[in-house]
């Protein structure tokens, strides 16, 4: 199977300032020194052997702060040769769907042939709908109308199209892609059944980037699957699987590493450490319910061990085995700086990953497995 590095940014030393609303003071970090190690873990992708790079899309807080993740890729499309791209995920409802598409064509056109995964999701984070003038209310019609242009725009050389929310006059695309079947290798991200249901029946694949057993991520992929092959399409898709990593052949420096499962970076960042953040809020009703359940410590600290690949290389490599057999997955996409870590710390993981686990992990079959084609 595939193994690929999602390269993020976070600033988490500053939430105090920010949750405090104290901007009398500038971040005891400056934000682009963040990126600038970002960028430096970004540059060993390659080198070190990983078949990818992925980038989230994130900004107006000190989580993730890559507010264009196709911007941002091409960035590594230049620099470098062989690896592919993917982005975890472009937020659909922040763009127009015209520009979107046409940055979307332009990157495929930078890798020169090298594979590009378009990776799409709704967003989540009221700080980031609200700056942008979007309601939160519409991205659920947002998403869907968006991918149903950019997939107009790339299978046809002129389009028109006229929705609740987008009308789009004759026009064309252009430059077009490279590939054309970018959208048909596309894949989703979605946390709810609703969800779920919906980025399936688009035909898009699925990522999966959220807290959730993967005995749990295992039968949604069969769930996935039955509703892809009731829209017709077909019902074998492979999950590609976002986690964050910590490699150490130490069993200390691993206990202590443990503050970084407990970071509050997410919570801040989407509200889950409120529980009326998506009450009232058309399309997120499932979100509201959710709260209900995380907002309990010891179910919260459960759910954010499965964003966790975390072990010695011979655990890991267990681990991930045991992960492709419940779930299919076809990649795994891992962040190895988050939390607070310090750039020493994330590159001896990665490097140690990289050395001892990485050759073990593009070794396993990536096999599409029985139970995660359909359900009765």
């Amino acid at each position: 199977m595939k193994c690929g590095v999602s390269v993020v940014a976070m600033n988490s030393t500053d939430w105090d300032r920010v949750n405090a609303g104290d901007w009398s003071r500038p971040p005891a970090i400056p934000d682009h020194e963040i990126l600038d190690e970002s960028l430096a873990l970004g540059d060993l992708v390659e080198p070190l052997g990983f078949d990818s790079l992925w980038s989230s899309e994130h900004f107006a807080t000190p989580y993730g702060m890559i507010p264009n993740s196709l911007q941002f890729l091409a960035y590594w499309a230049g620099r470098t040769e062989k690896i592919d791209l993917g982005s975890i995920v472009t937020v659909l409802p922040w763009w127009h769907p015209v520009k979107v598409a046409h940055e979307i064509a332009m990157l495929d056109i930078l890798l020169r042939g090298r594979n590009f995964t378009l990776g799409v999701g709704r967003g989540l984070s009221a700080k980031e709908f609200g700056p942008l003038g979007v309601s939160q209310g519409e991205a659920r019609q947002r998403f869907q109308e968006i991918i149903d242009i950019i997939k107009l725009g790339f299978s046809k050389e002129r389009f028109s199209y006229d929705g609740e929310i987008f009308k789009i006059p004759e026009m064309s695309i252009r430059p077009q892609p490279r590939h054309r079947d970018l959208t048909d290798r596309a894949v989703g991200a979605f946390m709810t059944g609703g969800s779920l249901e919906a980025v399936a029946k688009s035909g898009l694949g699925h990522i999966v980037v959220t807290a959730s057993s993967f005995e749990q991520v295992g039968q949604n992929t069969a769930q996935f699957n039955k509703f892809r092959a009731e829209a017709g399409y077909s019902p074998d898709n492979q999950p590609i699987i976002y986690l964050f990593c910590y490699c150490s052949e130490d069993r200390a420096d691993l206990e202590k590493a443990k503050k970084f499962i407990d970071s509050p970076d997410g919570n801040y960042h989407y509200g889950f450490n409120d529980p009326a953040t998506f009450a009232g809020i058309k399309g997120y009703e499932a979100y509201e319910k959710m709260m209900a359940a995380r907002v309990d410590p010891t179910a919260q600290k459960q759910a954010a061990a499965y964003q966790w690949l975390m072990g010695t290389p011979d655990e890991l490599i267990a681990k991930v085995t045991d992960i492709q057999n419940k779930t299919s997955a076809k990649e795994i996409v891992l962040a190895f700086n988050y939390g607070g870590m310090s750039r020493a710390q994330a590159e001896k993981s990665m490097r140690l990953f990289a050395r001892e686990v990485l050759p073990a992990v593009q070794a396993i079959p990536a096999t599409l497995h029985e139970h995660n084609i359909a359900v009765a």
